[in-house]
């Protein structure tokens, strides 16, 4: 499972470097997974439950008629996003 979901942060995922609030001093690491299939998510989110890391699970509207429904699950932590690199043995930049 480990390395499906290294991949699939490699294709579906974003690692951002943002603050909370903008009078915050430090910024947070995020990551995020993001697809139209919320039983994938919900897996991952399962797994990662399971190993420690607390994630949550937002809905995305479509922009456009032709567009479907996304989903992102977000790690939103500093300390949950390390668990997770040291989890999946990233070398992700």
């Amino acid at each position: 499972m480990q390395n499906y979901i290294s991949g699939f942060l490699d294709a579906d995922g974003s690692i951002t470097l943002s603050k909370e609030r903008a009078s915050a001093k430090f910024r947070t690491i995020k990551i995020d997974f993001s697809n139209t299939e919320l039983s994938i998510l919900k897996e991952i989110q399962e797994y990662l439950s399971s190993n420690g890391i607390s994630s949550f699970i937002s809905t995305k509207p479509a922009k456009k008629k032709t567009h479907s429904v996304s989903y992102a699950l977000s790690v939103g932590s500093n300390q949950m996003c390390i668990k997770l690199c040291n989890l999946l043995k990233s070398k992700h930049p």
